[in-house]
């Protein structure tokens, strides 16, 4: 089984998901702004964030882990900025190969919170 993931950065929270995060999690997943480039995972309904969401909740417990996505959140107001993580793509000789994105809401563009997740 694998570990509850929590990591902090002087500003930043990046953690593992838990219910709690539906509310934030369906504005984020659910916006046509913030998705423009990521319509393949953008959600529409409660339900599809929701689903979204268990299933982000379930690979945490997964033996195998394979997809690691994260809340990044500030430290200081706990607010949700937005989402990171990735995905192995492929194992190697000499290292797993993932696959990373991230996006935030739009109060948080430009202000280097990305960056620092990253």
């Amino acid at each position: 089984m694998t570990k509850f993931i929590e990591l902090c950065t002087n500003h930043l929270v990046l953690r593992d998901h838990v219910a709690s995060d539906l509310p934030s999690h369906h504005k984020l997943f659910s916006d046509k702004n913030v998705m423009y480039y990521l319509p393949d995972i953008r959600t529409k309904t409660l339900l599809q964030s929701e689903e979204n969401l268990q299933q982000c909740m379930d690979e945490i417990h997964n033996p195998h882990r394979q997809f690691y996505f994260l809340s990044i959140e500030e430290k200081a107001t706990g607010n949700h900025v937005g989402e990171i993580g990735y995905t192995v793509e492929a194992q190697t000789p000499v290292g797993k190969r993932v696959g990373m994105g991230y996006f935030s809401h739009q109060a948080y563009w430009g202000k280097g919170y990305m960056t620092q997740a990253v």
